[in-house]
């Protein structure tokens, strides 16, 4: 919450989000790791003082850049975004005008991203691929060689090509 415009309040760990408000635009409703993260977030903002109000875009990058664009208007001081498609950062950043947007879990092309302004906090996805291929291959045995099937996961997601090719090198 530092990030998203709240003050450090002393002491070690301490945030003052004391009238700070933030908009969490998520792709859907349905994905259990958001789901989790999402509370965690909303507990700590509880605890800082912060107001959080979560919308989802059904996975559609009109609605989620409508949802930014109203954010400003709306007096919230950040977004905390989930990009419904990872290719849409620049109508993201767009459409927040002058408010901080902070991706997460889908992460946008970096050369995109302003320290400051449009960061991404996330996994670094190749080791999220390499643990799944290592998990794999420790559950068969450890074989000297693999004969597999990959089923790639959500259309847009950038962790896809990443722990794709990860879990293809292993």
């Amino acid at each position: 919450l530092v990030g998203c415009g709240a003050k450090s309040g002393g002491g070690a760990g301490a945030v003052n989000g004391s009238g700070v408000k933030i908009l969490m635009t998520l792709h859907d409703d349905k994905d259990t790791f958001l789901i989790t993260l999402c509370e965690t977030i909303d507990k700590r903002a509880q605890e800082t003082g912060a107001t959080i109000d979560t919308v989802y875009c059904q996975s559609d990058p009109e609605i989620q850049m409508q949802q930014i664009a109203d954010a400003a208007g709306q007096g919230y001081d950040a977004i905390i975004c989930r990009l419904a498609d990872a290719t849409a950062i620049l109508q993201m950043e767009k459409a927040a005008g002058n408010l901080p947007i902070v991706f997460i879990n889908n992460e946008p092309d970096v050369d995109y991203l302003k320290a400051d302004k449009f960061v991404y906090v996330g996994s670094f996805e190749q080791d999220a691929g390499r643990f799944q291929a290592e998990y794999i291959w420790n559950g068969l045995g450890k074989p000297q060689s693999l004969n597999v099937i990959i089923m790639e996961g959500m259309k847009g997601h950038a962790a896809v090509p990443q722990r794709t090719n990860a879990v293809k090198y292993f």
